[in-house]
């Protein structure tokens, strides 16, 4: 869900045993994400596999600014991932806007049912 009044956090749609941490978590966009046009309301709710949680939290505090001002302190970083599948599942399901994940297996049978 995200605010319409820019004095409210965000709450962003993350794994389950993440949304502890962020439901109160206030998200001020860097300097790069306002460049290209990322702001606290539109910014995209990402997930991804475990392999890539690295990936998805370089991402997070690219986009986002530390809270105490000093580069430590990012409110509501990712410590988890959903796994892949569930990952798929979140995007078809518009928990998340963005997956980092790898290429699926080449049998595909985890996937057949989304």
């Amino acid at each position: 869900m995200k605010s319409e009044n820019s004095g409210t956090p965000v709450l962003t749609e993350i794994p389950e045993e993440q949304k502890i941490v962020t439901q109160a978590a206030e998200l001020t966009p860097s300097e790069d994400a306002a460049a290209i046009g990322i702001t606290e309301e539109n910014h995209p709710r990402i997930d991804g596999s475990t392999s890539t949680l690295p990936l998805v939290q370089g991402i997070y505090r690219r986009m986002f600014l530390p809270a105490d001002g000093d580069g430590n302190g990012w409110p509501g970083l990712p410590q988890k991932a959903s796994k892949t599948v569930p990952s798929y599942e979140s995007l078809i399901n518009g928990n998340v806007d963005l997956i980092i994940v790898p290429d699926p297996s080449k049998d595909g049978s985890k996937l057949r049912g989304l």
